[in-house]
């Protein structure tokens, strides 16, 4: 399931009329190379987040909650 922002077309709203035809093609290419660089952020939060639970810093439910959270964002 798709969760992120809504793509835009480049022109009339039309499908490949105009200028709206390959404008998408490079947004998906941009939404790949994004997850690429947020893959290793995402990584450390979810170690930062286990680092915390297993100091006590948080229980977990707030551990699971958290968790869910970040893992919803890939």
């Amino acid at each position: 399931m798709y969760r992120g922002k809504p793509i835009r077309g480049g022109g009339s709203g039309t499908p490949g009329a105009g200028g709206g035809g390959g404008g998408q093609a490079g947004q998906f290419r941009g939404a790949s190379t994004e997850r690429k660089k947020a893959a290793p952020d995402l990584k450390a939060v979810l170690e930062r987040l286990n680092e915390l639970y297993k100091d006590g810093l948080i229980s977990k439910s707030e551990y699971d909650r958290k968790r869910l959270q970040i893992l919803d964002r890939i």
